[in-house]
């Protein structure tokens, strides 16, 4: 087995060959998605504010990267996007701020794959050691429902898992069966004709700078404050234009109330930011957008349409109630619940 790092995710043909070979390809870790996670930390819900080092911090002031790939007598076998993260006072090893995350070429023999991962191990641990890192988290996506090699070796060498839930929907079965299984309601706001509004879908080939200022004005009315740096609204603006991400505009006499950016990879489709003119909160305009969205990453071919996490109350007991609420929408669109493992190189309750 031979490691090897790559300079560049986005020309290194090796990874290219890798990428298009792994089952899932998660659009979170496109490259242009990565460039978004770099300017935008994304909460871990089930860590306290104290252990959690996305809270309170846009990003970090530099990222380091060591992205490794292995290859096997055939080819490439695994690999990772992987960077150090230089945060005040500290170092963390991730993927430009999120979860590390294997890629691997299924079809592998076994053998392979398990070579892989502990070489990759050896390399973050040596990485580790050299930046003085605190502890890395991966995540696993259990694709088949297995755990994967990465996660065997991190949880025979003292690593620690969590898990959490996210509502995903399965794009292969037709409109009009994905459309039974909405709940009741949502069914009635999608049939209901809207008067004066409109869909579009913006991609490569029509996305503007004008596109973004409505994104970024609809954020800030609704919100009151801004959430995201400029970095990474323009890192939006970016993934959109490479054709890694597109957004779906809802118009209600050709102006902007509602507007949503979704990652996607050949395989994956990622709900990834929306938000609704405040005076139209709670006419369905959410709905709609959403529906969209899935009929288009259809098109493209996707076959996982993810609507993001869900946060049972039992598990959160101290969430605020609007979150709640949130997993209760995301449930009324999804098909299925998939559950996936976070594992982190040492206990969390080590110093």
């Amino acid at each position: 087995m031979i490691l090897t790092e790559v300079d560049d995710l986005s020309a290194d043909k090796e990874w290219l060959r890798l990428w298009r070979s792994d089952d899932h390809q998660h659009a979170n870790y496109t490259v242009t998605s990565l460039a978004v996670g770099a300017a935008h930390y994304t909460r871990l819900y089930y860590l306290p504010a104290e252990r959690d080092v996305s809270e309170y911090r846009p990003c970090a002031e530099r990222f380091v990267p060591h992205h490794l790939l292995a290859s096997g007598p055939d080819g490439p076998v695994a690999g990772l996007a992987l960077t150090v993260e230089v945060l005040p006072g500290r170092h963390r090893l991730s993927a430009y701020g999120r979860p590390l995350m294997l890629v691997e070429d299924r079809t592998a023999p076994a053998r392979l794959r398990r070579q892989a991962a502990a070489a990759i191990h050896t390399r973050l641990q040596e990485l580790t050691e050299h930046y003085g890192a605190e502890r890395y988290h991966a995540r696993d996506y259990l694709v088949g429902g297995e755990i994967s090699p990465l996660t065997e070796v991190l949880l025979r060498h003292g690593g620690v898992s969590r898990h959490h839930f996210t509502q995903t929907v399965d794009l292969r079965p037709p409109a009009e069966e994905r459309f039974a299984e909405l709940r009741k309601n949502f069914r009635k706001i999608l049939r209901r004709e809207r008067g004066g509004f409109a869909l579009d879908v913006v991609t490569a080939r029509d996305v503007t700078r004008a596109h973004l200022d409505d994104f970024v004005r609809l954020h800030l009315e609704f919100f009151g404050k801004t959430l995201r740096t400029g970095a990474s609204w323009d890192s939006i603006l970016a993934s959109v234009r490479a054709d890694e991400g597109f957004m779906v505009v809802g118009r209600q006499d050709d102006r902007p109330v509602a507007m949503a950016y979704f990652a996607v990879s050949d395989r994956y489709c990622l709900y990834a930011s929306g938000v609704n003119d405040a005076d139209s909160y709670g006419s369905g305009l959410s709905h709609r957008v959403l529906w969209r969205a899935m009929e288009h990453a259809r098109a493209l071919g996707c076959v996982h349409f993810e609507l993001g996490e869900q946060l049972y109350p039992g598990m959160y007991p101290d969430l605020p109630e609007k979150f709640r609420a949130i997993g209760h929408f995301k449930a009324g669109f999804s098909n299925t619940t998939a559950a996936r493992l976070d594992v982190f190189s040492a206990p969390l309750e080590a110093p």
